[in-house]
């Protein structure tokens, strides 16, 4: 069992990604703050676009394309099918963009909070007219993306997103010296129409180089398009079947998220009613704080998670349309063990480590916007585990077409989030309201991942799948990750005494990242060594083997 070289090298192209796109975080901070009432603004109008995207395009073609495409392969006139299916597919979401965007401002009210005011809720929908067309774009992306995927192609669409981070930057860095340079946050009086336009649409077009970028290397591929317009020929039957189930999941899946998204907006608001001063709002946690801690997030989850998944999803679906179960079986526990050895140390360093994480990610934050994303980041750490699990083994539902199970499962799953997230505003002060509604989805994704290992088991893979090894697994890097985190807050207390990170240089909390996680990452590896962790004995041979042939 080891690690594909594709997910080393789509591992190093999302970093590279994530890098960028943590400078642009950095930028966009810097311009409009990770508080307040334009950042909330702009928050809701840009992530609109992108939820759209996960309900109509992502969430129905990312996890059935894959498969579908794989089958393809085997027919003669391969090409023209796929050319089929993205003209189909590429024209719905073109027609669909269209309506959202003439709509754009009965979408963006229904999703701002009711508690804003006439101006910031004017704000919100004039980013959002700018900003809605990217719909188009990411879906284009997810089209492009799911081909090269098909042909095992990972590098291209791991790097995509550069060009998207490198756009926005220089747009952002336009913004800000535009309005007066850095450190001068911009007030809501003070958005003009051109810097609306400038923010916004310069937002889309860095979406849309996302997606162009790639016609490249699909025509280096051998990939041969033509427009063909049709509804024969590329297994529309068998896609709408999946695909209306796979709607209804992210459907419900993303009314949820917006749930929680329309909840956080509100606790600036609601801590001003209990008696908060106005100028003390940004030490409340709304929306723009809580897509902060979702960025941090993000991070980890892509790096890990999403690079085991992309990789070995081409390859499960390639077993999947031979019926080759023992194959599926080998591969997903392949992806469950090393994304639970690799997230579990990702959990223990931000569970430790959280607020010098975001003032190194996010130098531009003021110190009670860190803390307030710190919360949300130590939270959301506690999902990176059960996320990994239930990601990768939702894979092979998706391979196998069997998308009505991962829905069922993910109803209940939805409820109980629902339910936390309202105990959460009724029990909790709104200072607090985003670590409750981050910690909700930690419980309720916990949840969906028990249920959907046994729906695996029980449904496909029955006798093949041994979750005993994955209990075990989990278990000793629980144990493997206690240790580590015990380690980590001696040494923090130790080294940094009572250091308050959320108002120290970017240079020490960078210092205590590298000297308290490295100490970290040992103790983790040698718990893990000790305790005979199969995945991590692989990956240091992989190490060895590869400085072995260097010298």
């Amino acid at each position: 069992m080891s690690v594909a070289p594709n997910s080393i090298l789509f591992s190093l192209m999302t970093l590279f990604a994530r890098i960028t796109g943590q400078i642009r975080a950095i930028l966009l901070v810097a311009a409009i703050g990770a508080t307040g009432y334009v950042a909330d603004a702009f928050d809701v109008a840009n992530n609109v676009p992108t939820t759209l995207n996960v309900l109509l395009t992502t969430g129905i073609f990312n996890a059935i394309l894959v498969p579908t495409i794989t089958k393809s392969q085997k027919f003669k006139n391969a090409d023209e099918r796929i050319s089929k299916m993205i003209t189909f597919a590429g024209s719905i979401i073109f027609l669909l963009t269209v309506v959202l965007t003439i709509f754009s401002a009965v979408i963006i009210t229904a999703v701002a909070s009711n508690d804003w005011g006439p101006q910031q809720r004017l704000l919100a929908v004039s980013f959002g007219f700018w900003c809605m067309p990217q719909v188009f774009f990411y879906g284009l992306y997810t089209l492009l993306g799911q081909v090269l995927a098909s042909r095992e192609k990972f590098v291209a669409y791991g790097f995509a997103p550069v060009f998207n981070n490198i756009i926005s930057s220089l747009v952002l860095v336009a913004f800000i010296l535009i309005n007066g340079g850095f450190g001068n946050q911009i007030a809501i009086d003070n958005m003009t129409n051109s810097k609306i336009i400038l923010l916004a649409l310069g937002s889309t077009i860095a979406i849309a180089a996302q997606a162009l970028i790639l016609i490249i290397p699909l025509v280096r591929s051998g990939f041969r398009f033509k427009l063909k317009f049709g509804v024969h020929g590329f297994g529309l039957r068998n896609i709408s079947k999946l695909a209306v189930w796979s709607f209804l999941m992210m459907l419900i899946e993303q009314l949820v998220a917006l749930f929680c998204v329309k909840i956080v907006s509100g606790a600036p608001n609601a801590a001003v009613q209990k008696g908060l001063q106005v100028d003390e709002i940004a030490s409340i946690g709304g929306n723009a704080a809580y897509t902060s801690a979702i960025v941090i997030f993000a991070v980890a989850h892509s790096l890990i998670t999403v690079t085991l998944m992309t990789t070995l999803f081409t390859r499960i679906s390639k077993n999947a349309a031979t019926n080759n179960m023992r194959a599926i079986n080998r591969d997903l526990l392949k992806g469950i063990n090393f994304i639970i050895l690799l997230i579990t140390f990702a959990t223990a360093v931000f569970l430790v480590l959280n607020v010098p994480i975001v003032r190194v990610l996010i130098p531009s934050a003021y110190s009670t916007s860190c803390s307030v994303i710190a919360l949300g980041v130590a939270a959301l750490s506690l999902k990176l585990i059960p996320a990994g699990v239930y990601q990768m083994t939702s894979r092979v539902f998706f391979a196998l077409g069997k998308v009505r199970s991962l829905f069922i499962i993910e109803v209940p799953e939805h409820l109980i989030l629902i339910v936390l997230v309202l105990l959460t505003t009724k029990l909790l002060d709104p200072s607090w309201w985003i670590f409750g509604v981050c910690l909700s989805g930690a419980v309720a994704y916990a949840f969906a991942a028990v249920m959907v290992l046994f729906a695996v088991k029980a449904q496909i893979l029955k006798r093949n799948l041994n979750l005993k090894i994955v209990v075990r697994t989990l278990i000793k890097c629980l144990i493997a990750g206690a240790f580590s985190v015990l380690t980590g807050v001696l040494l923090k207390n130790l080294l940094f005494l009572d250091l308050d990170f959320s108002i120290t240089s970017w240079g020490i909390s960078l210092l205590a990242i590298v000297l308290i996680g490295s100490v970290m990452l040992f103790v983790y590896c040698l718990i893990c060594r000790a305790l005979k962790v199969y995945e991590l004995e692989v990956l240091l041979r992989k190490v060895y083997s590869k400085m072995h042939k260097k010298s």
